[in-house]
């Protein structure tokens, strides 16, 4: 799946839009509360993460499992061959 931009550096409000992204991708609308957690997600994660490495880390939390969900079903919708 596709490469997050997750350089070393980056900022609060990048995760904060990565975060809407997967947030609008998904269908759901996350709590306040959740919304930090998934942004504390993104900004720990490694320069080379992927979708898959952001999904693994948010399964972890119990009450962001339905989240996690959605954003892979999102992105594996969204990647898979169309046809013609």
């Amino acid at each position: 799946m596709g490469q997050l931009d997750m350089r070393m550096s980056m900022e609060p409000g990048e995760a904060a839009a990565v975060t809407q992204i997967f947030e609008q991708g998904a269908g759901l609308a996350l709590s306040s509360t959740q919304r930090m957690r998934v942004q504390q997600i993104v900004l720990a994660l490694p320069p080379s993460a992927s979708v898959v490495d952001f999904v693994a880390a948010t399964e972890r939390q119990p009450d962001l499992v339905d989240f996690a969900v959605a954003v892979r079903r999102y992105f594996a919708e969204a990647c898979a061959p169309k046809s013609p």
